[in-house]
């Protein structure tokens, strides 16, 4: 190809990218998944990407064994400093043993409890669209999540989404589809953590295939997340004992400690401290952590399912350490795929 072929072609291919960022339907989002928000990160990320949407975990719910009670966890402690100018989708997170151990008499009061929790963490819950729950039910918490879903839409009159792991799209027969408005797939942690021959716990491209056999089949409308974020999988004799989140991934490289094996793993040449965590000699770390090149195949994967669909891509989630691994215009030619 000619040089003034090629340069013909790459501003064809900006000019179409530019075309289709105005025409698509695709919202563009982030998840925060920590206690605190910062502000002023957010904004230059905001700034940078044209964001539309932040999905922000509003705090947590688990099921206290001493008081044999549902308890809020994790709340976020500066909501006053969320933007105001994009759209809000509180997260709660409810755990799975929490259903299982709540009986269905005590159902309406869970709903009142989260309700008010919601309400004092954003004072004008006029401006929320959308709440979204993430809990990773069973079939024999089913029913009793559903019931609570429908309540809780009753009590609040907005709108609801719930998460949606893959293996509740392929097996949507035996798992139940939630009563909500959207769900929104979680496209990530679909490998085997525990394995030490997995290659990457966090994306596995080749396991998710089979389960999104028939997804376009799923009668819930759908959003799809995708992550961005890393941590170290520590093993010691043969068992996976730890996660490192956030891991330094500069201090690896320090040979004195660690010694470098092969697809991203090492080992501990001798006993030191990670990121707090005392490691023995010869326990085994692997890194995992996601590339450009890793989310362009999920798209291409999720492509068909999400094709000349209005939907929110979000990727999880905001964190100044993770968006360093990826360019702004790596992320951006990541929301920009699907136009």
């Amino acid at each position: 190809m000619n040089k003034r072929l090629f340069s013909f072609f790459f501003l064809w291919l900006i000019f179409s990218a530019c075309q289709s960022d105005q025409d698509t339907d695709l919202q563009r989002a982030f998840y925060h998944w920590k206690s605190t928000f910062d502000l002023a990160s957010f904004e230059q990320v905001s700034a940078e990407l044209g964001l539309q949407k932040l999905y922000v975990r509003a705090f947590d719910v688990d099921w206290d064994s001493t008081s044999k009670n549902p308890v809020p966890l994790g709340q976020i402690t500066n909501p006053a400093n969320l933007p105001k100018e994009l759209a809000l989708i509180p997260c709660i997170f409810i755990t799975n043993r929490t259903f299982k151990n709540l009986k269905e008499e005590d159902l309406d009061l869970l709903v009142e409890r989260v309700w008010q929790k919601l309400q004092y963490i954003f004072p004008q819950m006029e401006k929320i669209q959308e709440i979204q729950f993430d809990c990773d039910w069973t079939q024999t918490t089913e029913s009793i999540y559903f019931n609570f879903l429908q309540a809780f839409k009753q009590k609040s009159r907005i709108s609801l989404s719930a998460t949606i792991r893959l293996h509740q799209i392929r097996y949507a027969d035996q798992t139940g589809i939630p009563p909500v408005d959207r769900g929104m797939l979680m496209f990530y942690n679909m490998g085997e953590l525990q394995s030490w021959e997995e290659k990457n716990s966090i994306l596995n491209i080749e396991k998710a295939r089979p389960y999104l056999i028939g997804a376009d089949r799923y009668s819930l409308p759908l959003d799809l997340a995708l992550p961005i974020f890393s941590w170290g999988v520590i093993f010691r004799e043969g068992k996976m004992i730890k996660l490192i989140h956030k891991i330094p991934e500069h201090e690896l490289k320090d040979t004195s400690r660690f010694s470098p094996l092969e697809d991203l793993r090492f080992r501990v040449k001798k006993s030191t401290y990670l990121e707090g965590l005392y490691l023995y000699q010869d326990d085994l770390i692997r890194l995992e952590k996601i590339e450009a090149d890793d989310l362009q195949e999920a798209i291409k994967l999720n492509s068909s399912l999400f094709k000349k669909k209005a939907f929110t891509l979000s990727l999880y989630h905001l964190d100044t350490t993770f968006i360093k691994q990826l360019s702004y215009d790596q992320i951006k030619v990541i929301f920009q795929s699907f136009h």
